[in-house]
């Protein structure tokens, strides 16, 4: 089918208002959708064609192929934080690699027809940035060659002209390469362009081996870089106990006025204003220490209802300070922060019936328009068994959700995505299962939110895109009349642990009887509610991570629990190889 090109009424508004802020939301996107959290079945429909737009079994939202990507191929998003389309929707950019032509390309925002290549080099896939102010420009840093007389600077691109503007030289504060390559990027989990300003990083440490690097912002009307922070696990800056991995960037905010460093809020001088209650993690550094750094896992930066500041974040580990008081101390697959106040909350979690998170998931609250609305994506890895079994699976599995995050929040789920991703195996063409993580992006107007996927590890990656303004059509029952997935679990008796609490730094010792003595039969420690695929440690039954023949039928393997963490685990034994838990014993670890 052909997709009628016509701006949408959303669209036109936001175009309207591109002189200024828009802080309220403008339509309720979750109206006519499914709402529960009942299990669903993945129902196995096959790819569609180009163009082709299909209704979600599940959940009865309106879906459409953009791309057409051969085999071996990928044709996807840019990252689930980065805009996908221009200001006012008429533009789309998607990335290709594989056979589809390498690099950067230009479509058409409402036809999703292919405009040309773009002649660009940003330092990395994530590294282009539409100006939220002007539909017709964006921003990049030029990564090389050497030659090119935009080498290392900051470039305003226009996508009608072609036109290329300098805006700052990257050069002067990092100094420089030898060699191609450039001297700044954005860092890992960058952010999208907000108002006036991009976050950057010195990378120092790719041509000169320094470990230690910079970080700061450009103001892209000005040209004006600020102040310079420190990023290095092994140097504390501002009075913290802690310093900064060195990967990631300063992230500017929507306000203009704050800065976000990891989990740490900086004001416009780059001085330090507050921590954000989140977990740390072990960082190594130059000498090979492992040092504390803050751990926000996959985030985006975006706005809450009422305009403040906000960073959004999947969290799979207790906050320091407990999240104001959740439940499970801020576990959960969408959790708000603050900028403002400080102040955390669980929107999707453990504590309000969602669940431990899913593995692999990212946000995106990238909406112009309609702030604190969060598209979410989530895979699951080791439970692709429910792409053809027929029973419901795990709540949020390999789905694509979008919440609002008000005072009463509302959580809908709007498609599954059907991919394999990192556990792709048919990726000869395009090497990296990376590409098939969905990556989920709510446009600006809020109208649409566009994913990509693998489609059952079909050996291409294709892009989707869902459209909000069409109204859900399912009944908010399961689709497919199957019984509850029985508890695969076997008597907990087969596997038990020494005692039921222990003290952190001591030894966990898990006994197990009745297992089959093929060499590949093992003992994971997860946290509770997990899914199986996760794990914190794990031993073969014999006692070692290295294969045997044969193992023991009954016996005890030991874990240290610094290495597993405070909290609540489960013991798990899976017997043969299987991917699915036969057993599972409940413990704690306290301080």
């Amino acid at each position: 089918m052909r997709i009628k090109s016509s701006l949408t009424a959303l669209s036109m508004a936001l175009g309207a208002s591109l002189g200024g802020q828009v802080f309220s939301a403008t339509t309720d996107l979750c109206a006519t959708r499914v709402t529960d959290h009942d299990p669903r079945v993945v129902e196995n429909i096959a790819k569609p064609n180009h163009l082709e737009t299909y209704q979600d079994p599940a959940f009865g939202t309106s879906v459409t192929r953009i791309s057409d990507a051969k085999s071996g191929g990928v044709i996807k998003t840019m990252y689930n934080t980065i805009q996908a389309w221009n200001a006012d929707e008429s533009k789309l950019i998607l990335y290709h690699t594989g056979t589809e032509g390498g690099g950067h390309h230009l479509y058409d925002g409402q036809t999703y027809e292919h405009i040309r290549k773009l002649d660009t080099v940003p330092p990395d896939i994530e590294e282009i940035f539409w100006d939220p102010k002007s539909a017709d420009h964006f921003f990049y840093i030029q990564k090389y060659p050497v030659t090119d007389e935009f080498y290392d600077t900051l470039v305003r691109y226009n996508v009608n002209t072609e036109e290329k503007q300098k805006i700052a030289d990257m050069g002067e504060t990092c100094g420089h390469p030898p060699a191609s390559g450039g001297s700044a990027t954005s860092g890992s989990d960058v952010q999208a362009m907000y108002g006036d300003h991009i976050g950057v990083r010195c990378n120092n440490n790719a041509f000169n081996g320094d470990t230690t690097d910079q970080t700061f912002y450009v103001n892209v009307r000005t040209g004006a870089i600020s102040n310079q922070v420190v990023i290095d696990p092994a140097q504390p800056v501002a009075g913290n106990s802690f310093g900064y991995a060195n990967n990631i960037s300063a992230s500017p905010t929507p306000s203009n006025q704050r800065i976000l460093l990891q989990g740490s809020v900086f004001d416009t001088g780059m001085n330090l204003v507050r921590n954000l209650d989140i977990s740390y993690s072990d960082f190594r550094d130059a000498d090979g220490n492992l040092r504390k750094v803050p751990k926000p896992e996959h985030k985006t930066v975006g706005r809450l209802p009422n305009g403040h500041d906000a960073m959004f974040s999947v969290i799979y580990n207790p906050s320091e300070m407990g999240c104001h008081g959740d439940a499970e101390s801020g576990v959960g697959s969408l959790v708000s922060f603050d900028l403002e106040t400080g102040a955390c909350r669980v929107i999707v979690g453990k504590s309000n019936g969602w669940g431990y998170p899913q593995s692999g998931t990212h946000v995106s609250a990238i909406s112009e328009a309609n702030p604190g609305w969060v598209a979410m994506s989530t895979i699951g890895y080791g439970n692709f068994d429910y792409f053809h079994n027929g029973q419901h699976a795990p709540l949020l599995f390999s789905e694509i959700s979008l919440t609002f995050t008000g005072e009463e929040p509302t959580t809908c789920r709007l498609a599954h995505t059907r991919t394999h991703a990192k556990d792709a195996r048919n990726i000869s063409g395009y090497t990296a299962g990376y590409f098939g993580e969905p990556h989920p992006v709510i446009s600006p107007s809020g109208s649409r939110v566009i994913f990509s996927s693998d489609w059952y590890d079909s050996g291409s990656v294709d892009t989707y895109v869902i459209n909000l303004e069409e109204p859900g059509n399912v009944d908010p029952t399961p689709p497919v009349d199957t019984p509850p997935l029985e508890d695969p679990i076997q008597s907990e008796e087969q596997i038990t642990t020494s005692k039921p609490v222990y003290n952190f730094g001591e030894k966990i010792h898990v006994n197990f009887s009745g297992v089959s003595t093929s060499g590949n039969s093992r003992i994971t420690m997860a946290p509770v509610e997990s899914p199986d695929a996760q794990l914190k440690m794990w031993l073969y039954t014999h006692g070692s991570q290295k294969l045997a023949e044969i193992s023991p039928s009954d016996g005890s393997v030991s874990f240290l629990s610094h290495y597993v963490g405070v909290g609540k685990f489960e013991a798990r034994l899976f017997v043969n190889g299987s991917e699915v838990a036969t057993a599972r014993k409940l413990f704690e670890i306290i301080e």
